[in-house]
């Protein structure tokens, strides 16, 4: 899989160095950067695909810590040691070009590195391909793009069709509406109020989300991962090993609950389906519905006026 910062090197005499560098703050695919500038190697091999990455995204901020490495086993024989260092220090001046540090008002259009301590009040329309450190982020919006927070950083306000991907460590992102999204979030990272449309994907480890409702999603919720308040037409779906749910409410569902997963407090019309493994539920009122309990599967404190059989 290509990674951070991906590009590829076509030769070009015309330009300093005798080489052009193609790349783009969208993507980090060569085979989409090939399609995006016409590159053609069906006939001979005409480019060197390569990527300029810190030896860890935590330090994607600090340029003495990139190497160049070469995506492919082969490349151009004109594609020389001395050329090798010249794109290295290409691709060096594009990196310190997208650090931000200090206090930014708004970020907009391109590719950005969020520093330590930085502190960004707007994001909009943009790539964002790691927060760093204590960094915050207030405000993310419109079709922009977060990858890697990590460290303490912390993100305030997502919606529209933003989508951040991999959130871990102890950083923490509250306020998540719209059709926004995120992806993996693990370690002991937080997220607070989800609503809207939004979803999350795979949340492991000590990761704790608190506030989900409205039409928001939560897929595939493992490790020790604890969700807290879920309501209105909110759905989880896949809740496994040791994670614990408390408080369902309203219309909310949940699907798929196994392992030494339990859930807490079920109440008004929400419902459960598919509870498996070792996994408990406790104290269930209303007009809940519990549906399809198998194996070693436990519900405890069935307080409902009216009781509902379970259908396996």
């Amino acid at each position: 899989m290509c990674q951070f910062k991906s590009a590829v090197v076509v030769r070009d005499e015309r330009e300093k160095g005798g080489f052009r560098l193609l790349l783009s703050p969208w993507t980090e695919s060569h085979s989409v950067l090939e399609t995006i500038f016409k590159i053609n190697e069906r006939v001979r091999l005409i480019c060197a695909k390569v990527e300029f990455s810190p030896d860890d995204i935590t330090n994607a901020h600090l340029i003495e810590k990139y190497k160049l490495k070469i995506d492919e086993e082969r490349t151009p024989e004109w594609f020389d040691d001395d050329m090798k260092l010249n794109v290295s220090e290409k691709l060096s001046d594009y990196i310190k070009n997208i650090i931000v540090t200090g206090d930014v008002d708004i970020l907009i259009g391109g590719q950005f590195i969020v520093a330590p301590g930085c502190k960004v009040s707007c994001v909009r329309t943009c790539v964002i391909s790691a927060v760093l450190g204590n960094a915050s982020i207030t405000d993310v919006r419109d079709n922009a793009s977060i990858t890697n927070v990590r460290d303490n950083a912390s993100i305030t306000n997502v919606r529209d069709n933003a989508s951040i991907t991999n959130v871990w460590d102890n950083a923490s992102i509250t306020g998540v509406r719209g059709n926004a999204s995120i992806t993996g979030v693990r370690d002991n990272a937080s997220i607070t109020g989800v609503r809207g449309n939004a979803s999350i994907t795979n949340v492991r480890d000590n990761a704790s989300i608190t506030g989900v409702w409205g039409n928001a999603s939560i897929t595939d919720v493992r490790g020790n991962a604890s969700i807290t308040n879920v309501r209105d037409n909110a759905s989880i779906t896949g809740v496994r090993d040791n994670a614990s749910i408390t408080g369902v409410w309203g219309n909310a569902s949940i699907t798929d609950v196994r392992d030494n997963a339990s859930i807490t407090n079920v109440s008004d019309n929400a419902s459960i389906t598919g509870v498996w493994g070792n996994a408990s539920i406790t104290d269930v009122r209303d007009n809940a519905s519990i549906t399809g309990v198998w194996d070693n599967a436990s519900i405890t404190g069935d307080k409902r006026a009216k009781k509902i059989k379970f259908k396996l």
